[in-house]
């Protein structure tokens, strides 16, 4: 997805097929990556941070601990007084 995805971008932002104008179209394309890299660091960043790790310690706990048994639904066996 990422080719299509900078091929498209390169594609949209050259006038011409190949040559030196299609050398500077790929300069959007970079960017493209270089903002995506950015973010991509920005997440790695937050959720390595004590809070998230604090977070991810507190979900383990919860998915571990037992869930409380479900009772079985009653069904009544009495005729319905509805009943034509």
């Amino acid at each position: 997805m990422g080719i299509a995805v900078i091929g498209a971008v390169v594609g949209a932002s050259s006038t011409s097929t190949f040559g030196p104008g299609f050398a500077h179209a790929t300069h959007a394309g970079w960017w493209l990556i270089v903002g995506l890299g950015v973010i991509m660091l920005g997440v790695g960043a937050v959720t390595t941070t004590k809070w998230a790790q604090a977070t991810a310690a507190a979900t383990a706990a919860q998915l571990k601990a037992p869930a409380a048994p479900i009772a079985a639904p009653t069904v009544s066996r009495e005729p319905s007084s509805t009943a034509a």
